[in-house]
């Protein structure tokens, strides 16, 4: 999106633009900008705490699993943040970390401990790992449940959480379309912000 913004006079001039899973949405990104509207990514961290704590009342220690990628290290940025309104829970952020030891620390965990799965698509060595894969190995090694904010993980084997859904936002950009091309103006189309 920030691709199209910064580059719609030369390449997209009078073109409509309708996007879906943007991350940490910014309404300032299309300040001066028209015809543009779409799904915005949001996961839900704090009810998937509050479920957490809820669900587990006795664990008292959150391992975040994020990787360095843009989305990574974005949501590692809200959770930091988030975290000082949970003074009771000891808050983890490995970082910087291989595939192979970020297992080793999760297994390595006490049962008093949860794990959040933010997004683990590439490692420290920038080595790629398939969701699925990164997903299924975090919930076989790390001995206790692990809770996640997109629904891609589902049936990989963790918990679950309040899920992102890539679905749901492709289905509503899809409406969206659908609206302007029966004539609605992209401007009487609000963006949707709850994916």
């Amino acid at each position: 999106l920030t691709f199209l913004v910064r580059n719609r006079t030369e390449l997209f001039v009078d073109t409509p633009i309708i996007f879906c899973g943007i991350n940490s949405f910014k309404p300032e990104l299309l300040e001066n900008h028209t015809d543009i509207t779409g799904v915005v990514e949001e996961v839900d961290v704090v009810k998937t705490v509050e479920l957490m704590r809820r669900l587990h009342p006795h664990k008292d220690r959150i391992v975040v699993v994020n990787d360095h990628t843009a989305t990574g290290t974005l949501l590692t940025g809200e959770i930091k943040e988030l975290s000082s309104s949970y003074p009771d829970l000891t808050w983890m952020f490995p970082d910087d970390l291989t595939w192979e030891e970020l297992q080793r620390f999760l297994a390595a965990q006490s049962a008093d401990t949860l794990v959040l799965l933010g997004i683990f698509l590439r490692d420290a060595s920038n080595r790629h790992i398939e969701y699925d894969l990164s997903a299924e190995t975090i919930t076989r090694v790390f001995p206790a449940p692990v809770y996640g904010l997109w629904d891609f993980f589902l049936d990989h084997g963790f918990i679950g959480g309040y899920l992102a859904s890539g679905s749901f936002q492709g289905r509503t950009a899809a409406q969206l379309t659908l609206k302007l091309l029966n004539g609605t103006p992209t401007e009487q189309i609000p963006i949707v912000k709850n994916s």
